[in-house]
Parts: structure tokens; sequence; C-alpha cells
């Protein structure tokens, strides 16, 4: 129950039910039945209403009913050269590449209205690895702070090892989104990660000086996220300079 109660999840559920009336029944039961990914493909490229379905992903994924539904006015300023349309068109073009709707968290919640194979529900609500983290908890030192990483990254005690950016990057002001990497070195351990999520957006002025990029390395990695909607990258601190 708590995947339903955040309120981009209650959104994107609100779209399913869009999405469901236009393709209609048939199709929907249709896309939960697939387990085999061949099978899968066939249907995409012989019964799938493709151009119902380009005309529901053009019209809910503009910016305008984005920001009416999802982002409540915040929608991220786009820098990239591409759609609305044709970008969530290139995303769920993947996804079916990659996965099954079972297979995606994602697919599931935006076509069905909720996870129907708990077998693809994010990780985290896998019960082994559940507990596993709940063990963990009892044999690690947790400290919370109040405020963002750059303000508190000089209050830590150690060094760091991992930092993952989601797509606030694409939030960033401008006199930050050059320069964050900069701000946050010295705290970084030599080698370690950081993993960058996109949303329309791009830092494009990104001064790496003392990074290594290695997006590359990890395409296997990248195309196991469930739902592609980000551009992903990933650097790794190479040296104290």
């Amino acid at each position: 129950p708590l995947l339903y109660s955040g309120s981009y999840e209650k959104a994107i559920i609100k779209l399913s039910k869009i999405i469901q009336k236009i393709l209609g029944e048939k199709h929907i039961e249709k896309l939960k039945s697939f387990d085999d990914h061949y099978q899968f493909a066939s249907y995409l490229k012989n019964d799938f209403p493709r151009l119902k379905w380009k005309l529901l992903v053009s019209v809910l994924g503009n910016s305008t009913m984005l920001n009416a539904l999802l982002y409540k006015g915040n929608h991220p300023k786009k820098n990239i050269d591409i759609s609305y349309s044709k970008y969530y068109n290139q995303m769920f073009d993947k996804l079916f590449s990659l996965f099954t709707p079972k297979e995606s968290f994602f697919l599931q919640l935006i076509l069905f209205s909720g996870i129907i194979d708990v077998k693809h529900a994010p990780f985290e609500t896998e019960e082994k690895i559940f507990f596993k983290m709940k063990e963990g908890v009892k044999n690690c030192k947790i400290n919370f702070y109040q405020g963002d990483l750059f303000s508190n990254i000089e209050k830590f005690d150690t060094n760091i090892d991992f930092v993952s950016f989601s797509d606030i990057l694409s939030y960033f002001p401008e006199d930050l989104e050059e320069v964050y990497l900069q701000k946050i070195k010295k705290k970084l351990n030599t080698k370690a990660l950081t993993v960058h999520r996109y949303y329309f957006h791009i830092n494009r002025n990104l001064d790496t000086t003392g990074y290594n990029k290695l997006t590359e390395t990890f395409p296997t990695v990248i195309n196991k996220e469930k739902t592609q909607i980000y551009i992903i990258d990933i650097y790794q601190r190479n040296s104290h300079v």
C-alpha cells in the first residue's frame, strides 16, 4: 500500500485510468497476460493499437498536461533538442524492448493502476531484501542531517564512497548546476561513485575536474532501470586534485 501513497504515484494512477479507457479492456487484459517477451513483441507488432498509443503519448506527454497532473507547475525547464512526445515515445519503445509490462513496476502502474506481479515491484519491497536491510540497520551508524548535501557535507565525520543525484539535478539553479561536483569533491574518497539522473534538463557544462566518466562501463545496469525515464551518467572520483 505504501507504494501508492506518494503524490507522484497517485498522479500516475490517474493517468493510468485515462490510458485504460482509451486502449480498452481487451488490450489491457492482453498486456497483463505476457510472461514471454518474444510473444509480447509479436503482439506489439501485429495487434497492439500503435496509432492510438502514439496519440495517447502525444496528448498526455506534453508539458502542459504533465505540469497540471504531475508537477504542479514545477516541470524542469527543457534544454534537450527533442519534443516531449518524441521523448516519451522513445522511452516507451525502449521499455517495451526491454521488459514485458509485468516486468516493470512503472509499466504496471501506468498501464494497470497498480502492481499485479509482486516479483517485479521495487526491489526494496522484496521480503528477503527488506529483512536484510532491517538487520543491516542494526549494525551500522546512521546520521541524519536537516538541509541539503552542500550545506552539510563538511559536517560528515568520514569521507563518502557513494552519492546519488536523482533528477533533482534538472532543477538546480544556474550557479550550482555546473559546479556541484566540485562542491563535494574534497569529501569524496578516491574511486567514490556519483550517479546522476537527468530529466529533460542536462547539466551540459558540468565541471568534472578530478572525475572520470564511467557511464559507458555500466550499460547493463542502466538498462535494468525499470522506468527508462531518466538520462543517467556515472562519474568516479579519480584523485584529490
